[in-house]
């Protein structure tokens, strides 16, 4: 392509910005300079991008079978064309091409930029329309040298978002590219009313249920001031009021609430937003014949709140906090204000396997390092090992000591315990102790009256509400210790999903499962396709066990290798495919709502 002065402006101003320097005045629009920035920091060379290859899923199949539907029925305008048109997912993944001409077939081939199953991401490919449309949230489009790479110098894109007609999220974008001297302001218009017919096939072809949760939400969707959520395992409807209350990760776990409220006929409950607000959930269940499948949510503030006109943000008091920790389930702010309500007395903290308990110790620590003694060490469980610790430890006359794991002490070594805790405490030093097991426990027991309180770290499962928090705390805890610049990003539905386990170590379970995935994940979002294949089998709606938990791991494990075909997926384990639908449905796998 032959440069005109625009074009050389364009190109000049964008190496400016790649090597760090200012611009007096740009010739681009802001997004596109925006974009140009974090393609660099993604580590992108203008000079060889080249998109990866990632596996395609069949939860798009609804997508694209209305995209499908709509480039039939504009075929004929197309083979007239030297056009490109492509679908793709939220996440800028190629689902499906529409492409005539031969020779730009060819051209587009070869940079591998428009097939099927690669991301064209900003984070793989770099600025063009796809990523700022997604941002935008509108159409948009990139001219010749606006793009980040230089294969798409002689070419225009142009994208508009797709939106779920019911619940109104962006699920996909129509995609058209074309040469640079054949731009025209009348390509954007033409994708847009693509999107536009895509969108409406869409609303077609939904399922009764679908329609009946649209139903139940307009029935009680007259007053929009007020926040209404519709939804199901898989659909999420909500009014503005509600878009504007509710975080993405309240969003994402609010099924969770809804369902636990419908199996245990309950209609109500109080739960601790993303912000620390509080706020009360009104639930009425939707039902498909016998059986509740939705819930129709009205969410009004919480006991302690006030008309939510009235409730700013900024205004919501912070939750107590312990330093270094995060959380902000009731349950976790409740054992927030009890460390608190301890002040510098000695403290038993019993709890699960894995939740913390050392962690809190260390956060409530008086300001001190602390010494440990750990009745689990080999030193101390031998004859005479945990008394001679205690021994030297008594000369200590200032600071800090926490006893570790005394639940594994004998009762002689208990009471022995205590005593010492009772001592240290009329020198000025402050004892901690900690146990597995809860306020009932024999440890507690034996040991309540030695110390000044005994406080409960909650399980995880009483705290699912500060998933997204650990999640992030986690991931920064193991970027920090393997060091570089990578992160990860957890979207919804993969917290919606871990939300739904029984982690057995509690949050030593979830950090494992965080390094784990940092470890394999090769881009920074992870959703719930991303997670392993075992974690994605526990996370199955009914409670599985022994072999049940192992077959539906392998089940998994086979539609992820076969990306989602149920007839490879069949042969692999060498069942019948009908038998693997009886199996799917007998262990409560949602194909629905699964990416392979």
């Amino acid at each position: 392509m032959l440069l005109d002065e625009r074009a050389r402006t364009v190109l000049s101003a964008k190496e400016a910005i790649l090597a760090g320097r200012s611009v007096d005045q740009l010739p681009v629009r802001r997004e596109i300079a925006d974009s140009w920035r974090r393609s660099a920091g993604f580590g992108l060379d203008p000079a060889n991008c080249s998109p990866p290859a990632v596996r395609t899923t069949e939860t798009h199949r609804q997508l694209r079978r209305a995209a499908s539907l709509i480039m039939t029925r504009k075929s004929a305008a197309l083979a007239q064309s030297t056009c490109c048109v492509t679908l793709t997912s939220a996440d800028g993944v190629v689902l499906d091409r529409w492409l005539e001409d031969r020779e730009f077939r060819a051209v587009l081939d070869r940079m591998n930029c428009a097939g099927t199953g690669v991301s064209i991401a900003e984070s793989a490919m770099g600025t063009s329309s796809f990523p700022i449309a997604l941002e935008a949230e509108r159409p948009y489009s990139v001219s010749g040298p606006e793009h980040f790479s230089e294969h798409w110098t002689s070419y225009t894109s142009t994208s508009a978002p797709i939106w779920h007609p019911l619940t109104r999220q962006m699920i996909g974008t129509m995609n058209l590219s074309a040469r640079y001297e054949h731009s025209s302001p009348m390509l954007l218009s033409w994708i847009m009313d693509i999107a536009t017919l895509v969108e409406q096939a869409i609303l077609d072809d939904a399922t009764g249920r679908e329609r009946l949760l649209l139903e139940s939400f307009l029935s009680v969707h007259r007053d929009s001031r007020h926040p209404v959520v519709c939804l199901d395992d898989g659909t999420v409807i909500a009014n503005a009021a509600a878009a504007r209350l509710l975080a993405p990760s309240d969003q994402a776990l609010l099924w969770e609430y809804a369902s636990r409220c419908i199996r245990q006929n309950t209609k109500s409950a109080e739960v601790t937003l993303a912000d620390g607000r509080s706020a009360m959930l009104d639930l009425r269940a939707i039902f498909d014949g016998e059986r509740a499948f939705a819930a129709v949510v009205q969410v009004r503030p919480g006991l302690d709140g006030k008309h939510h006109e009235t409730i700013k943000r900024d205004a919501v008091a912070p939750p107590p906090k312990l330093h270094g920790l995060v959380g902000r389930s009731s349950a976790w702010r409740q054992l927030c204000v009890d460390v608190g309500a301890a002040g510098r007395g000695s403290r038993l903290i019993v709890g699960g396997p894995g939740v913390g308990k050392m962690a809190v110790c260390a956060a409530a620590g008086h300001g001190h390092a602390p010494l440990v003694l750990d009745a689990a060490a080999p030193e101390h469980q031998g004859p005479g090992g945990w008394e001679a610790a205690l021994r030297r430890a008594s000369q200590i006359d200032r600071g800090h000591i926490v006893l570790r794991h005394v639940d594994l002490l004998t009762k002689a070594r208990l009471r022995l315990s205590g005593q010492f805790a009772t001592e240290a405490g009329k020198r000025g030093v402050h004892v901690d102790a900690t146990a597995t097991g809860d306020r009932s426990s024999d440890v507690a027991a034996a040991l309540g009256d030695w110390f000044d309180h005994v406080i409960v770290v909650p399980d995880l499962s009483e705290r699912f509400e500060d998933l997204p928090l650990l999640l992030d705390a986690l991931t920064a805890r193991v970027a920090a210790a393997q060091g570089g610049n990578k992160t990860l990003r957890w979207l919804p539905d993969a917290v919606q999903a871990l939300s739904r386990i029984d982690w057995s170590r509690n949050v030593r379970s979830l950090e494992h499962l965080v390094a784990r995935v940092f470890a394999e994940r090769r881009f920074p979002a992870v959703g719930a396709r991303d997670l392993p294949a075992d974690v994605r089998a526990r996370a199955a709606r009914r409670a599985l066990v022994g072999l049940e938990r192992v077959e539906a791991q392998a089940i998994i494990t086979a539609l992820r290798n076969a990306d989602g075909n149920k007839r490879e997926a069949a042969a692999s384990l060498g069942i019948a495919r009908s038998t693997l639908y009886r199996k799917v449905r007998a262990l409560g796998i949602d194909l629905g709502t699964w990416n392979f």
